[in-house]
């Protein structure tokens, strides 16, 4: 019972029926005379509860409507989705009070609907729309779960005949299918295949994900909407931010294109922005000396004091403490030339450059683990600039893999949250623990830079934490980051040319690797809450934010598929993929994802280390605990 139902000409497709055992239907959605149960109509409730069922009753009677190159495998009418007090994103608050009052936790319920797999998602419609809101807690307006394959990371089939199959999400989201009737057993395994195949085809089947198609299905319909699907695929341009920064046009500096073939650094993108007097060769052996090659590079000016955020890896500085005269030129080229005022092409006020602080994101036990086992370690202070060495002791992506899952298995766990000792277990996870000690070191190195300060920052291979403080800080002191344009170009350049992996940390097309941790998850997390200290003054809501993290990893979009822009590059991803920045900013959505509220403010806005403490943090009930 495969899928013959793709999308039409119009960009949406209804599906045929075709009645199989167990409810299950290849393709389409049922007609009026499969029986469904309306159950809302039979229900005491309001007229709006009536008109809400009957709106999603109408919705299983004439099919969903599918995505450009969306494909249905398969439908299945007997299928509950199971949820409880957990999935509300209010149940923390109440739980508080119902352990208070010693009152029993609420039952886990199953909704009722039907469950459609195509080749991008998962989409459960309950028959019943009053008793889904009444339980599952969606502020949303349609109660629609959708759920893209690519976001599973955890398949497990459970009940006490294997007739139900837990998704665990990337996301920290967890999904719960409950088949009944007939083949239970075996319909719950095949979604199980259904998800492997088409949302974790492995690095092998990387083509079989589902953004390929969809730009495919989308030239078919309209060449001018395929191509307005991939503009813009880069929203960011080096020499146009520089330009806004003040930093060109200048003849003391230069785009390189020393890294054009990506041979100077594989992870950083193609075009580098160096001073004018420093040469090709002087980068190479800069390169050799840091970890994976990533050579100091100037990120951020500041527009009034000159101050420097510099970004790289760690140095192979070695038990002997090597040091390399080219890397130290170059980050003190760096300092000067960006910190100098530009009058007839000569620097000047050279004497009021602001001091050197090397920010080690990590602790220092584990730079000197660096050191001895790896070759690389840290920066000496007394190297070839006047240099502070702090160390922020940010944990590191395993410890933030670990709190992620711990974090998860608590919110989705409905004893638990429903336990008087819930804040306790939450503290157990150490998860705003470590969203504090990296929003705290993102405020020391803000304040620095305001001051007057450069900072030369990196973390062990300057591809986790390193963009994570980097963006941290520049949403603090750059207004224009705070715009939703600004902030998808932060994203760009921070962290997709700058090389941190996605397709390793997120596991996008696969199951979970090694290598996965929900680095840019915390960020974005992070981001939320400075967002929340001052909402008016952001241009992007929080819905934007929901809308990167999901399809940082759901595989809809090119954007954020593989490691770095050599490998996009090389796998065309720009010819045959849409761009995600592309659908946000069109005509149709873009207001979705702004402020209403919105004032611009042209400060900066560094909070307070109180703001930022463990006491002061909350879940983000609204990505972990609700369906978006």
């Amino acid at each position: 019972a495969t899928a013959t139902a793709t999308a039409g000409a119009n960009g949406h497709s209804s599906a045929s029926s075709a009645r199989n055992d167990g409810g299950v239907v290849g393709g389409g959605g049922p007609g009026v005379s499969a029986g469904l149960p309306l159950v809302a109509l039979r229900e005491r409730g309001s007229a709006a509860q009536v008109l809400a069922s009957l709106a999603a009753f109408q919705h299983l009677v004439s099919g969903p409507d599918l995505l450009p190159g969306e494909s249905i495998l398969f439908q299945d009418r007997r299928v509950s989705y199971a949820c409880s007090a957990a999935f509300d994103p209010h149940a923390i608050e109440r739980s508080i009070g119902a352990a208070s009052a010693q009152q029993q936790p609420e039952p886990v319920l199953a909704v009722a609907g039907e469950l459609l797999c195509t080749t991008y998602q998962l989409v459960f419609s309950p028959y019943s729309v009053s008793t889904y809101e009444d339980h599952c807690g969606s502020a949303t307006d349609s109660k629609v779960v959708r759920v893209p394959l690519a976001l599973a990371n955890r398949l497990v089939l459970t009940g006490s005949a294997n007739d139900t199959l837990q998704v665990h999400c990337k996301t920290l989201m967890r999904h719960a299918f409950v088949f009944e009737g007939t083949s239970r057993r075996r319909r719950a395994e095949r979604l199980q295949a259904a998800i492997r195949e088409h949302g974790q085809p492995g690095r092998r089947g990387f083509t079989r994900l589902y953004a390929f198609a969809h730009l495919q299905a989308l030239r078919r319909l309209s060449v001018a909407q395929a191509s307005a699907a991939q503009r813009p695929w880069f929203v960011w341009q080096i020499e146009q931010e520089f330009r806004r920064q003040g930093v060109l046009p200048s003849s003391l500096w230069r785009l390189s294109r020393a890294n054009l073939r990506y041979e100077l650094c594989a992870s950083y993108p193609a075009l580098l922005l160096v001073p004018a007097h420093i040469t090709d060769a002087q980068l190479l052996r800069s390169s050799a000396y840091r970890g994976k090659g990533r050579l100091p590079s100037l990120s951020w000016r500041h527009p009034t004091n000159g101050a420097s955020v510099i970004r790289c890896a760690q140095p192979r500085a070695g038990l002997t403490g090597g040091r390399c005269a080219e890397d130290e030129l170059l980050v003190s080229s760096i300092l000067t030339t960006a910190g100098a005022r530009v009058s007839a092409s000569q620097l000047v006020d050279a004497d009021m450059l602001s001091h050197l602080t090397v920010v080690d994101a990590r602790d220092p036990a584990s730079a000197i683990a660096n050191r001895v086992f790896r070759g690389a370690g840290h920066e000496d202070a007394a190297g070839g600039y006047d240099a502070r060495l702090l160390f922020l002791g940010i944990p590191n992506m395993h410890a933030v893999s670990s709190a992620a899952n711990k974090l998860a298995s608590l919110l989705h766990d409905g004893r638990s949250l429903h336990s008087s000792s819930y804040l306790v277990q939450l503290h157990e996870t150490q998860w705003l623990q470590h969203l504090s000690a990296l929003l705290q070191g993102a405020r020391q190195m803000a304040e620095r830079v305001a001051m007057g300060e450069s900072v030369l920052l990196h973390c062990s291979d300057g591809w986790d934490r390193t963009p994570q403080l980097a963006s941290l800080v520049q949403l603090m002191l750059d207004p224009h980051f705070r715009t939703l344009r600004g902030f998808m170009e932060l994203l760009d350049r921070e962290w997709l040319s700058f090389g941190h992996q996605f397709h390793l940390r997120g596991s996008v097309g696969q199951s979970q690797s090694s290598g996965f941790s929900p680095i840019f998850l915390q960020f974005m997390d992070a981001c939320r809450t400075l967002r929340a200290l001052h909402a008016q003054h952001y241009e992007f809501n929080e819905e934007a934010l929901r809308e990167v993290l999901e399809h940082s990893m759901a595989a809809r979009f090119g954007t954020f598929l593989l490691d770095s822009e050599k490998a996009r590059i090389r796998h065309r991803l720009p010819e045959l993929t849409a761009s995600l920045w592309s659908s946000m900013l069109s005509e149709e959505r873009r207001s979705s994802f702004c402020n209403q509220h919105y004032h611009p403010c042209s400060t900066q806005l560094i909070p307070t280390a109180h703001a930022l403490s463990v006491c002061s943090l909350s879940v983000w009930t609204e990505a972990y605990l609700q369906q978006k």
